[in-house]
């Protein structure tokens, strides 16, 4: 099974498009898929676009409101949730609410109906300008980057019992501590574009370069890795100057 995540709030705007993606799943592997949303509280007309796609059909939604403070703690409560309808060997991906799904999915869920694995990761693309950039798979260490795209990254639900939740006090770095973990489990890429990813998202945003470098330090730190994490805040640190 695949369980979607979307969390959102007042996000009425991106909703439609995001949800219109899911058709893109084939209709004979749609029951292997689930969706879990989770708005933080909007105060928009997104809770009628959730209820139209819900009336829908296309496959299983699941929607619940949860308030939350973060957008990693929006997360958070997406996966507790998962965890509580699903089984821990089902897989998660988390579709955010800018980001739409590729045809490449099908490829994906007929790849994880057959294996198992602890992560798959895959291909995003995204537009500036008018022109198509892609991400590439990783699956490796980068001084520059996080291991994965965490865009398109989908992993097994029951790693986080040993892995444990998203942090919530590393800012857009939320997720980097838990790749940073993910790494080490038993997984793969493949070479199929899943999702096209919205750049107005958090991870998209400059950050103040202090808080930014001191939450990339803590991220290896927890995960082990505080010498790697020195040089990682220092490579980092020279190319945001370079780049100004």
């Amino acid at each position: 099974m695949l369980i979607l995540i979307t969390v959102f709030r007042n996000r009425e705007d991106e909703l439609v498009d995001c949800f219109k993606s899911i058709e893109l799943i084939d209709k004979e592997l749609r029951h292997f898929v689930r969706h879990v949303i989770v708005d933080g509280g909007s105060t928009d007309q997104s809770s009628n676009i959730v209820e139209s796609y819900k009336n829908a059909g296309l496959i299983e939604v699941n929607s619940y409101t949860v308030l939350d403070e973060s957008i990693y703690e929006g997360f958070n409560n997406g996966i507790k949730i998962a965890e509580e309808l699903y089984s821990e060997n089902d897989y998660v991906s988390f579709l955010h609410s800018d980001d739409t799904i590729s045809p490449g999915i099908n490829d994906a869920i007929r790849f994880l109906i057959n294996e198992r694995v602890d992560y798959l990761e895959t291909i995003t693309e995204y537009e500036v300008d008018g022109k198509i950039h892609i991400r590439k798979v990783r699956g490796r260490f980068s001084f520059f980057r996080a291991p994965f795209n965490h865009m398109s990254l989908i992993y097994r639900l029951g790693v986080h019992e040993s892995l444990g939740y998203y942090p919530l006090d590393l800012g857009s770095m939320g997720d980097l501590e838990f790749m940073l973990k993910l790494i080490r489990c038993n997984g793969t890429a493949l070479g199929v574009t899943t999702r096209v990813f919205g750049i107005d998202g958090l991870s998209s945003q400059k950050k103040s370069i202090i808080p930014y470098l001191k939450n990339i330090y803590c991220s290896y730190s927890r995960s082990n890795n505080r010498l790697i994490g020195g040089v990682a805040v220092l490579v980092r640190f020279l190319a945001r100057i370079l780049n100004g």
